[in-house]
């Protein structure tokens, strides 16, 4: 999932494990909000990373992060991707350059600078349908989901692919679309009257929208979805993992929402993030002690367990919950 801000794809996408807390786990339902740290830089092998070479004069454009797998896209174009050796192998040229870019899962897609779709894979089994089956023809934007693509083009079409389609339950809309998620069982578009259509295999969808309100920005969740209306407020519907319906959002007015998993972000007009979930407290309170020396964000590409984001001087940041996608949270030097 990638988010641009100026108003969460994780190591973590596979819902086989995904859900690594019990039945019996604590809500905390508090929300957080970042505070405005003084710059500083960070460096090792643990916590929220960014590495800088100014000597270079390169800065991040924007940042996702999947399982195994976490790509930034360039000033220059290129993408640089890290986590295990495998899926940096698959990492595109240095000759290629693309206008943006999404990860989910174990893999990548980008648009090229003439809008056609190029795509990486560093797990033939799960997402290798995602490399195969990437659509002819110039879209405007790109979203990567856990087995599944979809692409929009300059009239507001969607064209989906991958090797689980979102035919199982309702129905892809055949018109113009003005946002549209891609989650990892499902996926979700805003038509141009402010509804949402859904389509996939997922339980989230017996819970209709609130009715009667006009959504201008929508995110989706592992069981629920939240969205903005016009005058910025949140709103969410849907349950968390264990059935209990997901925490209510804080008040507004918010720019900005980006949603994966359990986790739900609202953002200000200046960037700063505002964050709540549904999880385990442990892994909420990692994430949180993390987050913590993120400065305000301009792109945000929120994951599981984890999320990586660029702020307002091209600095490319990863943080989470989960230890074992640790190597994803590594940003490397440009």
């Amino acid at each position: 999932m990638i988010t641009a801000l100026l108003l969460a794809c994780t190591c973590r996408d596979d819902p086989a494990v995904a859900d690594v807390v019990g039945a019996d786990t604590d809500v905390p339902e508090d929300t957080v909000t970042t505070p405005l740290p003084e710059p500083e830089t960070h460096s090792g092998d643990t916590g929220t990373t960014h590495e800088t070479d100014t000597a270079a004069e390169l800065t991040w454009v924007s940042a996702d992060i999947g399982y195994n797998l976490a790509c930034g896209l360039v000033s220059d174009g290129t993408v640089r991707c890290w986590g295990t050796a495998e899926c940096e192998a698959v990492t595109p040229r240095p000759d290629e350059t693309f206008t943006a870019i999404s990860v989910g899962g174990e893999a990548g897609c980008g648009l090229r600078p003439d809008g056609t779709v190029r795509c990486w894979c560093c797990d033939e089994v799960n997402t290798g349908d995602i490399c195969l089956e990437a659509p002819p023809g110039s879209f405007d934007r790109v979203l990567v989901g856990n087995h599944d693509a979809c692409a929009q083009d300059s009239a507001g079409i969607l064209t989906c692919w991958g090797g689980q389609p979102f035919d199982r339950e309702g129905e892809q809309p055949v018109g113009p679309v003005i946002d549209f998620q891609v989650e990892s069982t499902y996926a979700a578009a805003l038509l141009p009257d402010g509804t949402v259509q859904a389509w996939g295999y997922d339980v989230l969808w017996q819970e209709e929208p609130p009715a009667g309100v006009a959504f201008t920005d929508l995110g989706l969740g592992r069981g629920h979805a939240c969205g903005l209306d016009a005058s910025g407020a949140a709103w969410c519907w849907g349950q968390d993992f264990f059935g209990r319906p997901f925490p209510d959002p804080p008040p507004g007015p918010w720019s900005a929402i980006e949603v994966y998993n359990q986790t739900t972000c609202v953002f200000d007009s200046g960037g700063l993030p505002t964050c709540f979930w549904s999880v385990d407290v442990a892994l909420w309170e990692e994430w949180e002690s993390q987050m913590i020396a993120v400065q305000p964000l301009v792109q945000i590409g929120l994951g599981e367990w984890n999320g990586c984001g660029v702020d307002a001087v091209g600095q490319a940041w990863c943080w989470g919950g989960d230890p074992a996608v640790e190597p994803c949270l590594r940003v490397p030097q440009l």
